[in-house]
């Protein structure tokens, strides 16, 4: 009997353990609301109890029937703990477990205390007391007023105050103190919130007036307007309404005496009334504001006119062409430029007679009216009186401008030299050579005709007059055979006036003996305007011309050398206008054996020693001639120039070298050599609207001026170099050569040319600064600067270009400055800014300072130029194109 047994396994179902949550909701500031959640499918879940939690304190039952929680603290955090238990009667027992949820109370709202419709008299301040209490929570304890930390009075009522018999012009505050409980557990806060307040000061207007000297006034110009007021308390000044416009205060407005500055260009031209209305005085933490009675005293009048513009005197004959010398049948017309509708009521000026020396004449002379003619383009002309035959100074004292009851003066000094031919002065007239020997009497001389000289060793005599060539020449020049002389020209020495005249054929061959030491002259009008006791002689020289058939040879010679196509020489003493004046004549001067300085040949004029900057004008003149010369200056206008003076400067414009200039020492197509008498001396030289366009060689070359030394100061501006400048020393340059400048100043200038040894603009200088200036020539030698060669001191070079390449590149080539030397001065340093080369056109030369490179497509732009401050009115950027030679380029005017 067999035995067998089966079995079947099941599994019961399992219970789902049961969930729950809970929330909170609906805050207050003294309850919320909780929220129950639950999944229980088997309906196990059973809560033991709900408790709320807050902080430290004990825990809390709360009752099941409700599920509101209030009586609570404002601001605080509560929480909601609920414990519950399930059976899954799966035989492992009762689960307990607990849920939380948290919740904060909402804040009350701390009160805020303002005061309200408050007043403020200079003695007493009172207000109203307001709260914003949103929970009604706050009580006022008392309102104080207090002055330096210390109660001075209680207010009788907490709701407003009205304190007086208070100081004027004094900080006090008003203490509000006050109390209030947020509910939030900490208890009762008690505050004191302290508002300031400034009682007014004492002020009282006393008078309205312009503060200048005049009550014209230009539009380019600021009014001053002066504010008197009695103000004991000395409250500062802020501001005041003039015309219903606030202006602040000038800085050097007082306590009893507040000034306001109004730039005329903001009122517009006329008469113009200025009413006072408001004065606000105090702080930027108390300010008061007075009103101003509308009364006589509060306003004041000025007449706003257009901007008188003085600059350069220009004297016309009655044909309206600049000169400086006027014949018997001309008017002197003194022009400036002035705005359109300017009333100009006389002008004053101061002459005063150089020669003749007898002449007695009262040096004020008033122009009126009558005498003054107004021109459309703005411009006036003046009707100056003709005096005796001689050189007058000239110089405007004040102008005089008038509209109604308004007038100003303009303070001017401008002193200038005219030549006089006045009617009554014996004319002789001038028709053969024998005549040019008798000139020497002050008198008026006219040449009539043409003088041929041929066959005549000519002897020069002195010349003293008016001499008018009027467009004649005269020809065939030549001189004498005397080589212990070496003193030539159609004059000896020149006093007075020489116009209109060409003097062509000049053959002068001059050979010294060996041991001559004497002063060797030579000026194709003139030796030299000094006599023997170097007086100061005048001597004018206007549109006249050096035929090109002449040619002027001096060999030898131990003692000063002064050669000029048109004057040899002038002392300090002397006036020397050369205007319009040009030379062809080839002038050559040969001495190995000899060097000075101050020896010179020129194509217009040879030597000058300088003592008074109003002295020595010499403007629109022209060298077309060779100039060749062995050990001493060589230069197309002004060989060498001395300064003697402290305070000089000596201003050229509108002088040009077409023609070849060489010499184994200093070379230049301008100014050859210029210097100071000795370092103790500081004086200057301004060159403007100048060129050199012919090849100048030497051992220090440069196409517009050579500096020699001291303390002397050049001022360069629009001016250009555009022929190659062969120099053998490196102190060459495009534009300024020579040791070191005391100060340089080069602005809108331009080098076109190849520089054989030296730099691009400039070579040495203490002080430099060079703007707005370019450097197109291409650059070779040992000591190369694209712009500048050496400097030393306080220095800047801004927005300047060296577009030009590097020949023979040295590693002393920089594309800017070469070499920097500080001497070791504290606080020297040099700053280069905006400066710019081709990157593609400077090969691998050095470039130390950092500064920037550009492509040639940057250059072919105007923009380019204009960004870096080059003025449209002085430079042409029209069709650029740098490599086909369309350059940015200066305007000559």
């Amino acid at each position: 009997m067999h035995t067998e047994t089966e079995t079947i396994s099941s599994t019961t179902l399992s219970k789902i353990a049961p969930t729950l949550s809970v929330s909170a909701s609906d805050e207050t500031q003294t309850s919320f609301n909780y929220t129950v959640s639950r999944t229980d499918p088997d309906s196990i879940l059973s809560i033991s109890k709900i408790e709320l939690l807050h902080g430290e304190d004990e825990a809390v039952s709360l009752d099941q029937s409700t599920s509101l929680v209030s009586s609570l603290l404002s601001n605080n955090l509560y929480t909601v703990k609920i414990t519950y238990t399930y059976d899954l009667n799966d035989g492992e027992g009762v689960h307990t477990e607990t849920e939380t949820a948290s919740s904060t109370t909402l804040s009350k709202t701390p009160p805020v205390v303002q005061i309200n419709d408050s007043l403020i008299d200079t003695s007493c301040i009172s207000g109203k007391i307001a709260v914003d209490d949103k929970d009604s929570i706050a009580q006022i304890v008392s309102v104080a007023l207090v002055y330096l930390g210390s109660v001075v009075s209680y207010s009788d009522s907490i709701d407003e105050f009205n304190f007086s018999s208070l100081d004027s012009y004094t900080v006090y505050s008003i203490v509000v103190k006050y109390k209030y409980d947020l509910n939030d557990g900490n208890g009762c806060v008690t505050k004191n919130d302290s508002f300031q307040y400034c009682t007014k000061p004492k002020i009282s207007f006393l008078a309205l007036s312009i503060n200048n000297q005049n009550n014209y006034f230009f539009d380019n110009e600021t009014i001053t307007l002066k504010i008197e007021v009695s103000n004991p308390d000395s409250a500062p000044f802020i501001s005041a309404v003039i015309n219903d416009i606030s202006y602040t205060k000038s800085s050097d407005s007082s306590t009893s005496c507040f000034y306001i500055k109004i730039p005329c260009k903001d009122i517009g031209e006329g008469v113009q009334t200025f009413v006072l209305s408001e004065i606000t005085v105090g702080s930027s933490s108390f300010s008061c504001t007075f009103n101003v009675q509308n009364n006589a005293l509060n306003s004041t009048t000025a007449y706003i006119g257009p901007t008188v513009n003085v600059g350069e005197i220009i004297y016309t004959g009655n044909d309206g062409k600049e000169t400086d010398i006027y014949d018997s049948e001309s008017q002197i017309v003194l022009q400036f430029n002035k705005g359109n509708g300017l009333n100009v009521d006389s002008v004053n000026f101061d002459v005063s007679a150089i020669t003749p020396v007898t002449y007695n004449y009262d040096n004020n002379v008033e122009c009126t009216s009558e005498q003054i003619i107004k021109n459309s383009d703005g411009s006036i002309n003046i009707m100056f009186p003709a005096f005796a035959t001689g050189c007058f100074s000239v110089n405007i004292s004040s102008i005089i401008l008038k509209n109604g009851d308004f007038e100003r003066a303009i303070y001017y000094n401008n002193r200038v030299f005219i030549y006089i031919v006045s009617a009554d002065t014996e004319t002789i007239e001038i028709t053969k050579p024998s005549d040019l020997l008798l000139m020497n009497e002050g008198k008026h001389y006219v040449l009539m005709n043409d003088i041929d000289l041929s066959g005549i060793e000519w002897i020069p005599s002195a010349f003293d007059g008016f001499f008018d060539g009027q467009g004649y020449t005269i020809k065939n020049l030549s001189n004498y055979n005397d080589n212990t002389n070496c003193r030539f020209g159609l004059f000896s020495t020149g006093t007075g006036a020489i116009k209109n005249l060409t003097v062509d054929g000049i053959s002068v061959s001059l050979t010294t003996t060996d041991n001559f030491d004497g002063t060797i002259l030579y000026g194709g009008l003139v030796e030299s305007l000094y006599k023997t006791d170097c007086c100061g002689a005048p001597l004018f020289i206007d549109h006249c011309t050096i035929g090109n058939n002449s040619l002027i040879t001096i060999t030898g010679g131990n003692g000063l050398i002064s050669v000029g196509g048109f004057v040899g020489s002038c002392c300090e003493s002397d006036i020397l206008y050369l205007t319009n004046l040009t030379n062809y004549s080839t002038i050559i001067y040969n001495n190995l054996n000899y060097t000075n300085d101050n020896s010179a040949v020129a194509g217009i004029l040879g030597h000058a020693d300088a003592m008074y900057n109003d002295f020595i004008k010499i403007n629109h003149c022209i060298n077309y001639g060779k100039i060749k010369t062995d050990l001493i200056t060589a230069s197309g206008v002004i060989g060498s120039i001395c300064l003697k003076s402290d305070t000089l400067y000596l201003p050229f414009s509108h002088l040009f070298n077409y023609g070849t200039i060489s010499s184994n020492k200093y070379a230049s197509g301008i100014i050859g050599y210029s210097s100071l008498l000795d370092s103790i001396c500081s004086s200057s030289i301004g060159l403007t609207n100048c060129g050199n366009e012919g090849i100048i060689s030497g051992d220090i070359a440069s196409g517009i001026i050579n500096n020699g030394g001291y303390a002397l100061s050049v001022d360069i501006s629009i001016c250009y170099n555009s022929a190659a400048i062969a120099g053998v020393s490196s102190m060459s340059a495009g534009l300024c050569g020579g040791s070191t400048c005391y100060n340089l100043y080069v602005s809108n200038s331009v080098n076109y040319g190849y520089i054989l040894e030296g730099s691009g603009l400039a070579s040495s200088s203490y002080n430099t600064t060079i703007m707005n200036s370019i450097n197109y020539g291409m650059l070779a030698g040992n000591l190369v600067g694209g712009i500048l060669t050496e400097c030393n001191g306080l220095s800047k070079i801004e927005s300047t270009l060296n577009l030009g390449s590097f020949g023979d590149l040295e590693e002393t080539d920089d594309v800017i400055l070469a070499a920097y030397y500080s001497d070791n001065i504290v606080g020297e340093e040099i700053q280069i800014l905006n400066c710019y080369y081709i990157s593609n056109n400077i090969n691998t030369a050095k470039n130390q300072f950092g500064v920037n490179s550009c492509l040639i497509t940057d250059i072919d732009s105007k923009k380019f130029f204009t960004d870096l401050g080059f003025d449209e009115t002085i430079w042409n950027f029209s069709n650029l194109d740098f490599e086909n030679g369309m350059y940015a380029a200066l305007v000559i005017k």
